[in-house]
């Protein structure tokens, strides 16, 4: 319900309140305009939100995450154990044969013995969420034929029919191959010196033979879940490993040229030998300050524009020959295959990242958890692994670590060892000492002789056909 207030040229519409029925096919950046109509509603202003979840990245699912998380929690009357009645709990094990029962002790139970329950009760009186699953419904609960009938569907329905449409949950193939203890454990030595600014590099620059800035522009507006995210990496002397010593999303309201100055600033405090950033629509802009600026004067920078291409066979990263300028070049990187990399060797602690806390629900770092796998069957039959993005969620730091990794790992031509076939590693050397692999392949923006050389090595790579 809203009221119209016209007043000359301007229509005012108050909204007292907002429901939105099945809101898992709403535009999950529309909620937040459309929330707005009910800013001057002084005594209502009510937002509802109703539907079956889907899948876990639909707007229904985002905004339980957000909410207080309320589950109907029934206490058995027999041993006085707490059933939470869904599927990450006990609610698999609370469907008995005539009705629910205890998942601990596996006798019947009544919804009537229960109530709501927040998993994060803070949000209560902010942000209430509810959880019905019909396994504890009275409908269902109460009546033999109903109760049958649940029954037959939990046999006889595909699991992400069950999920959604039977127990309310969100259920789909994706699958999130970081955890937050993945990220946890790969943690940087707590010991080392905290960098918080680019003079700090100064104390910690020892330790690195070779430093990369890596970046990911920004590629949306206001209400975009998109920012422009940066990472300081640099490949530890005595080591494979990777270390992340600073990351940053910069905020929204923060102009093109405040990024490029920041920027430049890391990469001269630092004295990075390589700038390897996302070369989308949005990095134009930013590129042309930056080279107003100085970055191709820079003495000894490799810059390295990337491109990311769909899944393909051969190299991950591979180098592109400009169409009209002989110094223009960028890189294309196979998105899914190099995030992949990426993932794993976080899981074995190749790539190290700052120490955060588990409550800072705003750290930089868990753009890392916003990466999915999800299955997708090719026109060839096979299946392909992508790695896509979770909506509602930035992961825009994740890319900017993808970038300036890749550019290290292709420099040296050599991946980490992370227990997989990897012919040779950055650490292998020959018997009189000398890297197996050269020290440089890619010269910088200048030298396209190197680089054009490079190009022709590389005629030789099979060209995949479409996936799609």
């Amino acid at each position: 319900m809203y009221d119209i207030e016209v007043v000359g040229t301007h229509n005012y519409i108050l909204a007292n309140g907002i429901c939105s029925y099945n809101c898992q096919d709403v535009e999950y950046e529309f909620l937040k305009v459309v929330g707005e109509t009910t800013s001057a509603s002084m005594n209502w202003g009510f937002h509802v939100y109703t539907g079956t979840p889907k899948t876990t990245d639909t707007t229904l699912a985002l905004l339980w995450d957000q909410s207080s998380q309320s589950e109907w929690v029934i206490k058995c009357q027999h041993c006085g154990f707490f059933n939470v009645p869904n599927p990450e709990q006990h609610l698999l094990k609370m469907i008995g044969k005539t009705g629910p029962i205890c998942a601990k002790c596996g006798k019947p139970i009544y919804p009537r013995d229960g109530g709501y329950v927040a998993a994060v009760p803070s949000r209560i009186n902010r942000f209430a969420g509810y959880h019905v699953s019909q396994t504890i419904h009275p409908m269902h609960m109460y009546s033999a034929e109903k109760w049958n009938d649940l029954l037959y569907k939990v046999d006889t329905y595909p699991t992400l029919t069950l999920y959604n449409e039977v127990f309310g949950w969100p259920y789909d193939a994706a699958t999130s191959p970081l955890t937050l203890s993945d990220i946890r454990n790969a943690k940087l030595d707590p010991s080392l010196p905290v960098v918080n600014k680019p003079e700090d590099f100064e104390q910690i620059a020892h330790r690195y033979r070779y430093v990369c800035i890596g970046v990911d522009w920004s590629g949306g507006g206001a209400v975009s879940d998109s920012y422009t995210a940066m990472a300081v990496l640099g490949l530890r002397n005595d080591t494979d490993v990777i270390e992340c010593v600073y990351g940053r999303r910069f905020p929204k309201e923060t102009t093109p040229m405040e990024e490029a100055d920041e920027i430049l600033r890391w990469i001269q405090f630092t004295g990075a030998d390589c700038f390897s950033f996302d070369n989308g629509g949005a990095g134009f802009l930013r590129m042309e300050i930056m080279k107003q600026k100085g970055l191709l004067n820079i003495p000894g920078l490799i810059v390295i524009p990337v491109n990311y291409t769909r899944p393909r066979s051969g190299d991950i990263m591979r180098p592109n020959q400009a169409k009209r300028e002989a110094d223009l070049y960028w890189y294309t990187l196979d998105k899914s295959r190099s995030l992949a990399v990426v993932i794993q060797s976080i899981k074995q602690r190749k790539i190290l990242l700052p120490d955060f806390k588990d409550d800072d629900e705003k750290a930089f770092q868990r753009d890392l958890l916003a990466l999915r796998e999800d299955p997708r069957k090719a026109l060839g039959g096979e299946t392909v692994i992508l790695i896509v993005k979770k909506p509602g969620v930035p992961d825009d730091f994740a890319h900017a670590v993808n970038f300036g990794c890749s550019a290290i790992w292709d420099h040296f031509q050599a991946y980490p060892r992370l227990g997989q076939r990897y012919d040779s590693s950055i650490l292998d050397v020959n018997p009189d000492g000398t890297p197996v692999m050269p020290d440089e392949v890619f010269g910088p923006r200048s030298d396209w002789d190197r680089f054009a050389e490079a190009v022709m090595q590389k005629v030789s790579v099979v060209e995949p056909t479409s996936l799609y």
